[in-house]
């Protein structure tokens, strides 16, 4: 590839982005690409150097000069080693399961997301226990029992009065 472009004066520039678009056609809010993305080669001739194109070229496209920035382009597509290498002879022999600097960050990451909600979660038990113990103590204590019938009453009385409000009234 990287010969034939030299050899037609086309300049090989790489693209990554996100296999989930949020944006996308359907209006579709549930990303079931996870950290997927998404890599394309564009090539763009050699003789093209418009400001609106050099722009462009600068903002979102990676410059390929070697198969190493190709490679690298790939790799930086989480599923790339399971989608690809996985199904290539190589692998038998060497495996996918090599040390992936990106991988490794995201690894952490969900990790440490993970602790944080783990934590949240025994602190949200240890306040749902006690909320509860509280519940059974006030439930359990005398004053409880004692003021039952008040209670009651005025559970009644509340139903009576909605019961007489929403009565039709007799116009003369």
């Amino acid at each position: 590839m990287l010969i034939f472009c030299k050899s037609t004066q086309y300049t090989p520039y790489g693209f990554l982005s996100s296999a989930f678009n949020p944006k996308n056609f359907n209006q579709n809010r549930d990303n079931i690409f996870g950290f997927a993305k998404e890599s394309a080669l564009v090539l763009i001739p050699s003789e093209i150097k418009s400001d609106a194109v050099l722009k462009i070229i600068n903002e979102h496209l990676l410059t390929i000069s070697n198969l190493d920035d190709l490679v690298l382009l790939l790799l930086h597509k989480p599923q790339y080693p399971y989608e690809v290498l996985a199904l290539t002879k190589l692998s038998s022999a060497l495996g996918i399961n090599y040390p992936s600097p990106g991988l490794s960050e995201q690894i952490i990451g969900f990790n440490n997301t993970l602790q944080e909600r783990d934590e949240q979660i025994v602190d949200l038990q240890l306040s749902t226990e006690k909320l509860v113990k509280e519940i059974n103590e006030i439930l359990s204590s005398r004053s409880w029992r004692i003021t039952r019938p008040l209670r009651r009453l005025s559970s009644w009385w509340g139903l009576f009065n909605r019961k007489i409000r929403s009565r039709p009234t007799i116009s003369n």
